[in-house]
């Protein structure tokens, strides 16, 4: 070898060695931060949630569509009879597979007393460009992770250019966990108000009417407002989708069995802990085929269905409507009475 060779090898000895060791120590941080730290709305509500001495039997996970569309006064008013107290741990963005690495965090020691929780059922969500190269993005992200996405894709339907683009989002986004660069880019966003993270009632629910009234300066929930006042076209989609879907036979193939081995990990270890873990199936999805195969797969006892347009029309009626995914204040009261209505069914039985 010679010796300009040699002095390449060392110098490149030296440069992995210093970039791990970089990882090393950037890593040395997250001992002492909090699990949820990219995610200020969730972590002061899950904090108050837990520190809280009200008796809170029931939990809800999920994402805006949770946080916008489960009441839990009107809730546990309609559940008397089975002494229920819920609160309401929805965050905006939250989805699969971020909301099943909050819940497993939550088991890891849940409040005493927890009996049931509640999360939504639904396929891989893509990453928002608004929130890539953000601590929000890639805070949960860990090489398990990862790799529960890459083996998710392997058996997901979604077009190879969906599954590459994916696999190369979450890959980036484990990359920015290790190396942090993304702290760089922390929003400069105001302290939210205690009304915008645990609402009026103080039980984790605000309507999307409520933020408009709570943060009139942030513009973007009236555009989306009035986009959907405007546009028809992605509605009518929205329905056409669910009556296909629940009309036809659901073929096999849908069914991931990456995602629903984690879907069954997850009862079985909320079985252990003493906590009966429920699904949602929320309405107002771009499609249903492969959340329609899971629910077929897993007990009944596991699973409320509530996105059937011929079965729930009033979730797919604009009055109750606030945007072309959310349900407005009047539609979460329905959707909130139809979810209690089936959850004391399951309870009975």
């Amino acid at each position: 070898m010679n010796t300009e060779s040699a002095e390449l090898k060392k110098f490149l000895t030296r440069a992995v060695f210093l970039f791990l060791l970089f990882i090393a120590l950037n890593q040395m941080q997250f001992l002492f931060t909090s699990p949820y730290y990219g995610n200020e709305l969730y972590r002061q509500k899950f904090e108050h949630f837990t520190a809280s001495d009200s008796d809170y039997n029931t939990v809800f996970f999920g994402s805006s569509r949770t946080f916008r569309q489960i009441n839990p006064v009107i809730f546990d008013s309609l559940l008397q009879d089975y002494q229920i107290k819920s609160f309401n741990c929805g965050a905006p963005a939250v989805s699969n597979p971020e909301q099943y690495y909050l819940y497993e965090q939550f088991l890891k020691n849940p409040p005493p007393g927890i009996h049931y929780a509640f999360m939504e059922l639904k396929p891989i969500n893509y990453i928002s460009r608004v929130n890539l190269w953000t601590p929000r993005n890639y805070y949960w992200h860990t090489p398990e992770w990862v790799i529960y996405v890459y083996q998710y894709l392997n058996q997901s339907m979604l077009p190879l250019k969906n599954k590459i683009g994916y696999s190369l989002d979450y890959s980036f986004s484990l990359f920015l966990k290790y190396t942090h660069w993304g702290g760089l880019n922390l929003p400069h966003e105001k302290p939210a108000k205690q009304e915008a993270i645990l609402g009026y009632k103080g039980n984790g629910y605000l309507p999307l009417e409520d933020q408009l009234l709570l943060t009139p300066e942030d513009t973007a929930f009236k555009a989306r407002r009035e986009e959907f006042k405007r546009d028809t076209v992605i509605l009518a989609q929205r329905i056409r989708q669910s009556v296909t879907d629940f009309g036809s036979t659901t073929s096999k193939e849908w069914l991931n069995l990456v995602h629903l081995a984690k879907v069954e990990q997850l009862i079985a270890q909320s079985n252990a802990k003493g906590i009966h873990l429920i699904f949602i199936i929320p309405p107002m999805l771009p499609e249903y085929k492969e959340t329609l195969a899971l629910q077929q797969a897993l007990p009944a006892s596991h699973v409320i269905e509530l996105a059937d347009y011929s079965r729930y029309p009033e979730f797919y009626l604009r009055e109750n409507l606030f945007d072309h995914g959310h349900l407005n204040s009047a539609g979460g009261a329905i959707f909130t009475r139809r979810l209690a209505n089936d959850f004391s069914e399951l309870i009975q039985k």
